[in-house]
Parts: C-alpha cells; sequence; structure tokens
C-alpha cells in the first residue's frame, strides 16, 4: 500500500450486516478461513499491525467478544490450537501467548484477568489440565520464573485479596487422591546457594496476626490417619554440617 507523506494511511473495515429488531434477527457473522493442504500444511492466518517509528509505539491488536445488553451473558472469547487426529495422529497444537520482547528494557508483561461486576461478584480464572485417556498421565501445570544472570531470579507470589466485610481468601494446596498407590507428596523446599560460605535459603511458616485486639493465628502439624495401619509420623531433623556441628 502506499502512503502520502505526512499524512495518515487508510482504513481497512470488515463488517458484517445488523440483525432486524423486529424480527429477532442475529447478526450477520465474519468469517476467515484458509485452505487445506494434502500434503503440506494448510493456509495460516495472519494479523499483522504496523510499526511505530521513532516515538511512536507500535499499534495494538482488539479482540473483543460482544456485549448483551439486555438478559443475556456477553460473548465468549475462545481460542483453540488445531487437533491432531486420525490413525497416524501426533502432538495436538499449542497455544503460545507470549508478551513482547525488547532489546533495551524490560520485556512485556502477560495479564490475565477475570471480569468485574458492579454489585456481585468477580469471575474466576481456572487454570487447568484435562484428563488423561484410556492410557498415559493427565497434563501436568508448571509455573516457573525465568533465570538472571546478573540480578536476582523473579518470584512466584500466591497472595489473596483483603477482605474488609468478611474473612480473607484462603490459600488450599491439596494434593489428590490415590485410588492404587499412594497418595502424592507436597514438597516445600528453599533454594540451594553455590556461592562459598553463603547460607541456604529458608522455609518460614508465619501464623497471622490478630491486630487489633485479637488472637495470633495458630500453625497445626498434624499427620495423616491410618485405617487399619500405624498413622503417619512427624519428623523433625536439623541439617547436617560436614565441617562443623548442625
Amino acid at each position: 500500500p502506499n502512503s502520502a507523506p505526512n499524512s495518515f494511511g487508510g482504513n481497512l473495515s470488515l463488517l458484517s450486516g445488523a440483525g432486524s429488531s423486529i424480527a429477532n434477527g442475529a447478526g450477520g457473522s465474519v468469517l476467515l478461513s484458509t485452505g487445506s493442504g494434502r500434503t503440506a500444511p494448510g493456509g495460516h492466518v495472519s494479523v499483522l499491525v504496523g510499526v511505530g517509528d521513532g516515538t511512536a509505539d507500535g499499534g495494538k491488536v482488539w479482540i473483543q467478544a460482544g456485549e448483551a445488553a439486555g438478559p443475556a451473558s456477553g460473548g465468549s472469547l475462545n481460542l483453540y490450537a488445531g487437533a491432531s487426529t486420525g490413525r497416524d495422529a501426533v502432538v495436538g497444537g499449542a497455544v503460545n501467548i507470549v508478551g513482547g520482547n525488547t532489546t533495551t528494557n524490560t520485556g512485556g508483561s502477560v495479564y490475565l484477568w477475570s471480569g468485574h461486576s458492579d454489585k456481585t461478584s468477580s469471575g474466576d480464572i481456572h487454570i487447568r489440565t484435562v484428563n488423561a485417556g484410556s492410557r498415559g498421565r493427565s497434563g501436568s501445570i508448571y509455573l516457573k520464573t525465568g533465570t538472571s544472570s546478573s540480578g536476582q531470579a523473579g518470584e512466584i507470589v500466591l497472595e489473596t485479596g483483603d477482605a474488609t466485610q468478611d474473612s480473607s481468601g484462603d490459600i488450599v494446596l491439596r494434593v489428590g487422591t490415590a485410588s492404587s498407590g499412594d497418595g502424592g507428596d507436597i514438597i516445600l523446599r528453599a533454594g540451594d546457594t553455590l556461592a562459598f560460605q553463603e547460607t541456604g535459603g529458608k522455609v518460614i511458616l508465619y501464623g497471622g496476626h490478630g491486630l487489633n485486639d485479637g488472637f495470633g493465628g495458630e500453625i497445626l502439624l498434624r499427620a495423616g490417619n491410618g485405617n487399619g495401619q500405624t498413622g503417619g509420623f512427624i519428623d523433625l531433623l536439623s541439617g547436617y554440617g560436614l565441617s562443623s556441628t548442625s
């Protein structure tokens, strides 16, 4: 496309028709579809925005589902990767959401926000893997920060919100039940250090404070019950020192 000097580029709009309010008609759809491939990949759909030159930002991409004005739910926004089917099926396609890179400053962030409500509860965020098929295991969930060569590595923070009229939210770590075999473990381990004569990370458990003439929160350590066998133990062991006492 051509551009005139010191002017704005032309706009391109794709609009479907509106439905008639008299006949309760639905609005028209917009379909972007590429061709199938026989012995090669199917066609791609690329949405690219313009580059910002000089001090201007690059263009934005907005994908927004429709609002509902009456007694109906707002439209959903669904992102699906392609399935792998057939006799020689392999891995299904991935969904990659990546923040923008930068050469001299902080990279772009990735935010997942639930919806706000003026009168009732805000929306939930569910991150889960689906159940396994007849063979194999269900997928895992990994939360990991990147490594750092000159500064401190990033943190993983799990924090619930404050409550002004009720109890604050809980943080629950629970392992699933095993039908055949041992139950899964919960492992909390602080970081090791390779630096000379430095200290490994701490595991710190604090009960909550009762700040306004209240009681402090408890720390409860309880082993599991045994139905027909011995209950679990609680072992408190200090670390050993190679060159001095622990």
